[in-house]
């Protein structure tokens, strides 16, 4: 059996004790947040920040404010990779690519990042259909990103979740987020 076909194996194992017990209380926690912009001429303004509210409870901002128009060739790419404590395996949680026109007009199918994209959609002024438009400030105001949405099948981890966005193929902007998530054993009130 290889190392990442063991690894693979005890993930699995402790998920299905963890799903089958509950004897963990998650705690989850934002490191940090940055935003790079990678084409200067393309954006007037691209900002990001995180506050932390309560346990298990952050807030998100972001602004991004665009030079031109953008159209169908805006594309994103959502991935989130999870790292397990004590391993040094990198797992690939989610790797997303879409357009962002259609991301406007519709919601994604994978379950596990639908609810974070319809908190996304409530909390931004971004426009129903393309085109973005230029000198036009989108905000995304308050996201709230808590324990609810973090899946309760998780061991304690490490998480890098990235947004790279491009025009034209072309890199142009990237939001990183980074984070752990560590359960710990609940203690028995007697």
């Amino acid at each position: 059996m290889s190392m990442k076909s063991a690894t693979t194996l005890i993930v699995l194992l402790y998920i299905l004790i963890h799903v089958r017990y509950r004897l963990w209380n998650t705690i989850f926690e934002l490191k940090n947040i940055t935003c790079h912009k990678y084409h200067e001429e393309l954006f007037k303004k691209v900002s990001c920040n995180f506050m932390r509210r309560s346990s298990n409870n952050y807030s998100i901002g972001l602004q991004m404010m665009f030079s031109r128009e953008l159209d169908r060739n805006f594309k994103a790419h959502v991935a989130i990779d999870v790292t397990p404590t004590n391993s040094t395996q990198i797992i690939h949680l989610i790797d997303l690519r879409f357009n962002c026109c259609m991301f406007l007009q519709q919601s994604l199918a994978n379950q596990l990042v639908r609810p974070l994209m319809n908190e996304f959609k409530r909390v931004t002024n971004l426009p129903e259909k393309c085109p973005f438009k230029k000198e036009t400030l989108y905000d995304v105001k308050n996201f709230s990103l808590t324990k609810k949405f973090m899946p309760t099948f998780l061991p304690s981890l490490d998480f890098n979740a990235t947004l790279n966005l491009y025009d034209r193929n072309k890199l142009v902007a990237s939001v990183q987020i980074i984070g752990n998530i560590t359960q710990k054993e609940k203690t028995n009130k007697q």
